[in-house]
């Protein structure tokens, strides 16, 4: 995923949108066809105005739904069908496969313009090993498992906690220094000048610069040095 479920609401509501319904997918639903799914949804929700979709958008069982079909069922239903051309960036087109392939070599700026929105990542805090709590900056696990992430290291970034602006240095990686046998893909965001307790709430952390690549050090002392300078390159971005 890029965006995870809850990114995904609040950017459909500060669209100014007055609800939104999601519906259950599950093996019997993904077996519907594009007009079965028209017809039911007209039936459900009583009155349908309008449907806007991209101008090549497909839906239903084996992409059966095309904006054709759209236009025929809405002459039949009486609904407008608005079928949009697609947005470009420097002269291609934009999509989530195009986004996708941003985040992971590290384009963030250009996943950002093709969002609409800066690029983050969200996700629950989880109970962690407080290794980085041992090295004197205590970091928030999030639980980052479904989603795309960019490169593995370290990227200065920002976060709202309780309407409170925090800037965070934040580690994405496998933490070489203390890995163990198989060591698992962690995104650890550690907070400056916050305390409190995370555990179990949800983080959005909005990513800027990337400061460094991920690095094996000699010892855990050689690591909180180089964290502490992770943590003033932070600190001193405007």
């Amino acid at each position: 995923l890029i965006f995870s479920r809850s990114q995904k609401i609040r950017a459909i509501e500060s669209l100014g949108a007055d609800a939104l319904l999601e519906i259950h997918f599950d093996k019997a639903f993904s077996e519907k066809s594009g007009e079965e799914f028209i017809r039911e949804l007209v039936r459900d929700l009583g009155k349908i105005h309008g449907v806007c979709v991209g101008a090549d958008f497909v839906f239903g069982h084996k992409r059966s739904g095309d904006v054709a079909l759209l236009k025929r069922l809405g002459a039949e239903l009486n609904f407008q069908v608005h079928g949009h051309a697609a947005v470009a960036l420097d002269g291609e087109l934009v999509s989530s496969t195009r986004i996708r392939e941003a985040i992971r070599t590290g384009d963030l700026d250009a996943a950002g313009q093709m969002l609409g929105r800066p690029y983050a990542i969200c996700g629950a805090v989880m109970t962690g090993d407080q290794i980085g709590r041992q090295l004197g900056f205590p970091t928030a696990n999030l639980d980052a498992a479904s989603l795309v992430l960019p490169p593995n290291g370290v990227y200065a970034g920002c976060t709202k906690w309780n309407g409170q602006f925090f800037r965070v240095a934040l580690n994405i990686g496998l933490r070489p220094t203390m890995a163990t046998s198989a060591p698992p893909l962690r995104v650890e965001a550690h907070l400056l000048d916050f305390s409190g307790d995370l555990y179990g709430a949800e983080l959005e952390v909005e990513i800027g610069a990337k400061l460094r690549d991920e690095q094996r050090f000699a010892s855990p002392s050689a690591l909180r040095e180089q964290i502490a300078r992770d943590v003033a390159a932070v600190r001193a971005m405007v």
